[in-house]
């Protein structure tokens, strides 16, 4: 089967669980036999005039790369070009050339970024399938998080003004992909003491070059928050919803994904629900905890990386442990990047270690005498996989009911669920634990034993996208899930 893959990025120059599942699958895709072709959005060359399509092969994979996108997103900042995102011919014209040399048997979207969703409809104008994992919400929301400007849940339909706010602080120009590239091009005798001067120089150095569109780097000014500019961001979303539609199966990687894609428009006939899984994930031992001696160990995942990773949701509780004279009954580790704004706060306590920045590799040490983990996380992440990863290894999971950590957290099996989603109710999580730690022993065994259940093989998972591939070519109506 001839696969044609559709992202953003590739690694080292992008890191994330998301990309890591992109290549993990395309990579068991090529053992298995198949031909992966993979277009996407990529790095940015100083150089340039004007973008490029660049094919090159990374392990047996063709590789169709946009430099210099004409589309530049600032992630969960948001975007200033809701026009481009939906409709960019440079990048339309790019994916017919790919589509012509690799002549896929079926198109399977990771993400629609820096990319535009017309990419959809030149598909399918020539007849092809489509399946798209949702692995984030951006169709719907260029902030990705389904929170507004205000801190809010939104699951509003009339978006246009509210995505004119939410998206203010958006970048202007592509000087930080540029950084990015830097970066990744960095040579190899460059200290990294240095690496900062140089990418500066570097910067000031091309900031006085033509830029790909032909107007001075970062000079262009901000479309400011006009009607005409409301009414590109409801065209966004409108238009998405209409070509997500179009596609023949939306894998949908847990149950609230699928809800909130449903309650914007999305047909739900469409829909199969599919957990992911990490060729990393597979390497974690599985190990029941027999017994604990001293305080209880809890264990974060980049789970204090920012306000909607659950920072503020960790330091409450927190502080509420602390004023209930429990500090000398718990420790709580953090691994990952840690938020400026709660840094501080977080440290003054005597029973939080931080260890920093970790390697999904390291895993399966680093989770050694850990006791139950915490999964904080404030928005409607569709299937965070750092609670897949503790649970992998045996530990039970406190996590918010949010998004998709309910799929895994199940109470009572898995670990506890947090229905307030704040710091108050992870408190009182965390006190009954103390109260009982032999329940950490108890779900610890449930999970070692049922662990083909809970935590998805990329074999397995494997076997399930080609099934999904199959139902589609072979335009069966439903697909197992669905």
């Amino acid at each position: 089967m001839r696969i044609l893959h559709l992202g953003w990025g590739f690694q080292p120059w992008r890191a994330g669980g998301l990309i890591e599942y992109a290549e993990d699958l395309i990579e068991a895709q090529t053992t298995a036999g198949h031909e992966i072709g993979y277009f996407f959005a990529g790095r940015h060359n100083i150089f340039l005039k004007r973008p490029r399509l660049k094919l090159w092969k990374k392990r047996g994979v063709r590789m169709f790369e946009i430099l210099n996108s004409p589309i530049c997103s600032g992630g969960g900042s948001g975007t200033r070009q809701p026009v481009e995102e939906v409709d960019e011919p440079v990048s339309e014209r790019f994916f017919s050339q790919a589509l012509d040399q690799f002549k896929p048997d079926i198109i399977h979207i990771q993400e629609l970024f820096e990319v535009p969703s017309s990419l959809i409809d030149l598909g399918k104008a020539r007849g092809l399938p489509i399946v798209m994992t949702l692995h984030d919400h951006y169709p719907l929301c260029p902030t990705l998080y389904l929170i507004d400007h205000t801190g809010s849940s939104c699951k509003r339909r009339d978006v246009g003004e509210t995505c004119v706010k939410c998206c203010h602080h958006a970048p202007q120009g592509r000087r930080d992909l540029v950084f990015q590239t830097l970066r990744y091009r960095k040579p190899k005798w460059l200290p990294d003491s240095l690496e900062a001067v140089a990418r500066t120089a570097a910067y000031r150095a091309w900031s006085h070059l033509p830029a790909a569109s032909g107007t001075a780097i970062d000079d262009e000014p901000a479309r400011g928050e006009s009607p005409g500019l409301s009414v590109a961001f409801q065209r966004r979303r409108d238009i998405n919803v209409r070509r997500l539609n179009n596609i023949d199966r939306l894998i949908a990687v847990s149950s609230r994904s699928k809800e909130l894609y449903q309650s914007a428009g999305v047909s739900e006939g469409r829909f199969v629900i599919l957990p992911l899984a990490l060729r990393h994930i597979d390497s974690i031992q599985s190990k029941a905890i027999h017994g604990i001696s001293g305080p209880v160990n809890f264990v974060t995942l980049a789970g204090c990386r920012d306000r909607y990773k659950g920072a503020y949701v960790v330091l409450e509780a927190m502080e509420r442990l602390a004023q209930a004279g429990l500090e000398d009954r718990f420790r709580l580790i953090i691994y990952g990047h840690l938020s400026s704004e709660v840094r501080d706060s977080i440290l003054s306590f005597s029973n939080v270690e931080y260890r920093g920045s970790y390697k999904v590799q390291e895993l399966d040490r680093i989770l050694e005498g850990m006791h139950a983990g915490i999964v904080p996380s404030v928005c409607e992440e569709t299937g965070p996989l750092t609670g897949v990863e503790m649970l992998a290894k045996g530990i039970p999971v406190a996590g918010n009911k949010i998004g998709g950590i309910p799929d895994y957290v199940r109470e009572g099996v898995t670990g506890w669920l947090n229905s307030s989603n704040d710091g108050a109710g992870l408190a009182e999580i965390m006190r009954r634990i103390m109260n009982d730690p032999d329940e950490i022993l108890r779900l610890s065994e449930l999970i070692v034993a049922h662990r083909e259940t809970i935590v998805r093989a990329m074999a397995r998972h494997l076997k399930e996208i080609d099934e999904i591939y199959r139902t589609v070519l072979n335009g069966t109506a439903s697909v197992p899930g669905a």
